[in-house]
């Protein structure tokens, strides 16, 4: 009669191969850090996030004039995205104390109220 444990390793090594990993930061240990755009002070708030802002403003040349809708503000730990009129810009940015800073970009935070200030323009978090 065959061994059938050895026969079940393969099985089982691929089944471990295939599992999910939490590859999610441990939040409790996060620090402070402006260099690379996310802190653990209130900026850490917007890192993975999209904002809209909250009046509809000019995003360009339409048949009939201009034509309105809503800026759009996206970060990641590193870097934002700001899709603004009929432009758009990205790049690096960093984060401090709740004031955030880009070459020729800036704002600030307001964690509680879901807010950001961005260009003196102000956004929410989309829906």
């Amino acid at each position: 009669m065959p061994d059938r444990r050895h026969a079940l390793l393969p099985l089982l090594f691929a089944l471990l191969a295939c599992a999910p990993k939490d590859d999610t930061p441990d939040t409790d240990t996060a620090t402070s850090d402006a260099t690379t755009g996310a802190a653990a002070d209130g900026c850490a708030y917007i890192v993975g996030k999209t904002f809209r802002s909250v009046d509809m403003l000019e995003c360009g040349p339409g048949p009939n004039g201009p034509v309105l809708c809503n800026w759009e503000l996206k970060f990641t730990d590193a870097t934002f995205t700001y899709s603004y009129s009929d432009l758009y810009d990205s790049g690096p940015y960093t984060c401090a104390d709740g004031v955030v800073t880009a070459q020729n970009h800036g704002g600030t935070v307001d964690s509680e109220g879901g807010a950001v200030t961005w260009d003196e323009v102000a956004f929410v978090v989309a829906p």
